[in-house]
């Protein structure tokens, strides 16, 4: 039963389960409430109001993804993550490869690119 509150007030009465944009849809049901307390408290109260139905819809959420087993990834997902983790591995090893050969005619000297001109028999070209 304790479950079933928690995802009652993290989806403010389900209204954060409408499509498309739930996240609207919940700030407008959340309107009269929001008028109610204003007017029949006053600013104080309303005030209070915003920092506490924060609070409670951040604990009711945090109770209802703990008890959520639908982000729990399937062996399908969790094998094509693996196999992206070894090629990017072996991308990152021929690129590492790559940047330890050694360049054939180019210049001499640091590269002239990290300081941002060209230098040709004595001559610098800015660019």
């Amino acid at each position: 039963m304790k479950n079933r509150w928690a995802e009652i007030t993290a989806t403010y009465f389900y209204v954060g389960y409408m499509k498309p944009a739930p996240g609207t849809w919940g700030s407008l049901a959340a309107l009269p409430l929001a008028w109610l307390i204003y007017e029949f408290g006053g600013l104080w109260l309303f005030l209070i109001a915003i920092p506490a139905a924060y609070i409670k819809g951040y604990m009711a959420d945090k109770e209802h993804d703990m008890n959520d087993k639908s982000n729990e990834m399937p062996p399908a997902a969790k094998r094509a993550l693996a196999e992206a983790e070894a090629r990017r591995a072996k991308s990152n090893a021929s690129a590492d490869e790559q940047a330890t050969a050694t360049e054939h005619g180019g210049p001499s000297g640091p590269e002239p690119t990290r300081h941002g001109d060209w230098e040709k028999k004595g001559i610098a070209v800015d660019f």
